[in-house]
Formats: structure tokens, C-alpha cells, sequence
């Protein structure tokens, strides 16, 4: 029995110096256990941020020409990619006169030497913008001038109160053509990121020639001369 208590004793003291190995505190610093509960813990991985703040998707023009002037309205459908305000650019060379989104008006800024469009939020937003360009006249053509923009579609409507005139397009395409009450319109579409280019002149009536007298063709193939003297031999008696 002694023995048996003896061992007892041994078991529990080696028990109480393992407990006693066991316990306490292991300081680490703050970088290294970040690293260590993100490598048990992965969180996904955050999304990229968009390339560009806003892209400009489409641009339609309405346009009239008065004279030397083509007037209407420029839609552009801009849509915008982050959060908080972006600005976008308004393709240059247009003279705006009031810009307006969901029919409020709004304000153009300018910057480098070119207008833009202050957006407040993301997603699509549709800025109509009233315009003026000019039409160059030079040699009997008119032309107008649409500049070229990053849109990834451009269309451009153009009326006229004349019929007698041929429409050329230059960085384009024209895909509809229709006259009505008095009315010509063409329909065209840019060439991916190029100026558009309308140019016209009047229809050339062909020239009225006067009626010419019936003439006939011949040629000579004998001439015969008779003298006095050869006349006499056949005057009758």
C-alpha cells in the first residue's frame, strides 16, 4: 500500500508540472496576426474598379437646315460607371444653347478647352443638349460638318426644305431617304469614330436644245461641165 501511495503521488506532481508547462501568454505583433487570421480566414477578393468613369453609348442628332445655319437637338445616352461625380465630355464643336436630363436644365462646364457634362450617380443617364452648326458654303456645294465622337453608335438626322439637291455622306453611311410636303430627309450613320460629313448641291437640268432642220448625207461622185461650144451641137433646129 505504501508503494501504491508513493506512486500516486509521483502522477499527480509529473500531471501538475505538464499543466503548469501548458498555460501562459504568447505575445505576436498586430501585421503578423492580421497575415495569420486572413490565411484561416480568405475573404473573397474585392472587384476590380471599372477602366473608365463613364463611357458615352450613343449619340443622335435631329437637324434642320435654315440657310446657313442647322439647328436642333443633339441625345446623348451616357452611362456612368462609379459612384459620386463624373464628368463627361460633349463632342466638341458644338454651340450649345441649354442642356436638360429628365427635363431639368442642367449646366456644361468647361475644361481643357472643351465642354462636359457634371453626372451625379451611376447608371444610364439620356443629356439633351439644343445646338447650332454652321454650313460652309464653297465652289455651289454646301457642306455640314458633325464631329466625331468616342460614342459607340452615331446617327444623324437631316432636314431640308428643298427637293432639288443631291446628298453626298463622307465617314458614313446613309441608310434611309424620303421626301414629304415639301420635305427632303436623309437618315446616315457614322463610321466608327469618324466626323460625319453631309454635302449637297443642286440637281443639273439637262440643257434644252433647239430643233435643227432634217439634213441629209451625200457625197459627189461625177461632175460634168459643158461649154458654149458643146451646147451648140445639141440646140435644136
Amino acid at each position: 500500500m505504501r508503494i501504491l501511495y508513493v506512486y500516486l503521488l509521483a502522477a499527480a506532481g509529473a500531471a501538475l508540472a505538464q499543466d503548469s508547462r501548458n498555460t501562459g501568454w504568447i505575445v505576436i505583433p498586430a501585421s503578423e496576426y492580421s497575415a495569420l487570421r486572413a490565411r484561416a480566414f480568405p475573404v473573397e477578393r474585392a472587384p476590380d474598379a471599372p477602366p473608365l468613369d463613364a463611357t458615352l453609348t450613343r449619340v443622335d442628332y435631329e437637324l434642320r437646315i435654315d440657310d446657313e445655319i442647322a439647328s436642333g437637338r443633339a441625345t446623348l445616352t451616357i452611362d456612368v460607371l462609379k459612384d459620386g461625380w463624373v464628368r463627361v465630355p460633349v463632342p466638341a464643336g458644338l454651340a450649345v444653347r441649354e442642356a436638360r436630363i429628365e427635363g431639368k436644365l442642367v449646366s456644361l462646364v468647361r475644361g481643357d478647352g472643351a465642354l462636359s457634362a457634371l453626372l451625379p450617380k451611376r447608371g444610364r443617364s439620356v443629356l439633351q443638349l439644343d445646338i447650332a452648326l454652321p454650313v460652309v458654303s464653297s465652289g455651289g456645294e454646301e457642306r455640314l460638318l458633325l464631329p466625331a465622337s468616342a460614342s459607340g453608335v452615331t446617327r444623324a438626322s437631316l432636314a431640308m426644305a428643298r427637293l432639288d439637291v443631291e446628298v453626298k455622306v463622307a465617314g458614313g453611311l446613309v441608310a434611309e431617304r424620303s421626301d414629304a410636303e415639301g420635305e427632303a430627309r436623309w437618315v446616315a450613320f457614322a463610321r466608327g469614330n469618324e466626323a460625319l460629313a453631309f454635302t449637297w448641291r443642286r440637281k443639273m437640268e439637262e440643257q434644252k436644245r433647239a430643233p435643227q432642220t432634217l439634213r441629209m448625207r451625200g457625197s459627189l461622185a461625177q461632175l460634168v461641165a459643158l461649154g458654149e461650144a458643146g451646147a451648140a451641137r445639141f440646140r435644136p433646129r
